[in-house]
């Protein structure tokens, strides 16, 4: 009898610890679930980035062995991306070593940008702001504006509209015959 209770007891000891495990393991798997998704949700953002910076570039051509065309790995993707930066860097005239931003003179890219830009595509040319206020619209309130309403003329003529059409009709009286 005692041996029984005994192989009971470790037998209950051991589904026991089996549930603890199957608990800590569960709490694992929801844990790389929501880690999962947090992944697959940055990937879509990072190919849909790529994919529009590709688009971008796609009339940068690299020469052979590079290709043009996107593989669907956001890595290699990228990397081809950053060649054809450089590409359009160098067929730019820039000149900047590795880490460097390079000086870019604003009017001389403007200038080469819409020489490349087709006809249908249409720059609005915007006026420097030579800082002068002499073209400013100067609203004065002590201006008298005739012909226009006040606020109480409007109220004024509201009741009035309302009134005529609220005052009671006078009855006529009916003429009896006698």
């Amino acid at each position: 009898m005692v041996r029984t209770n005994c192989l009971r007891f470790r037998a209950r000891q051991i589904i026991n610890d089996l549930q603890d495990r199957l608990e800590e393991k569960e709490k694992a798997l929801d844990n790389t679930n929501e880690d999962l998704k947090v992944s697959d949700a940055l990937l879509l953002d990072i190919q849909s980035g790529i994919a529009t910076l590709n688009e971008k570039l796609k009339d940068v051509k690299l020469k052979p062995p590079f290709h043009n065309y996107i593989t669907g790995d956001p890595a290699k993707d990228l990397v081809n991306c950053a060649r054809k930066l450089d590409e359009l860097q160098t067929n730019l005239g820039f000149q900047g070593g590795e880490g460097t931003t390079p000086r870019v003179d604003q009017n001389k890219l403007h200038e080469y940008l819409e020489s490349r830009l087709p006809p249908s595509n249409i720059r609005i040319k915007v006026d420097v702001d030579d800082g002068s206020d002499e073209d400013d619209f100067h609203f004065d309130h002590d201006q008298e504006n005739e012909g226009l309403l006040s606020r109480e003329d409007v109220k004024r003529l509201g009741q009035e509209m309302l009134n005529s059409k609220l005052k009671p009709k006078k009855k006529r009286s009916k003429k009896r015959a006698n």
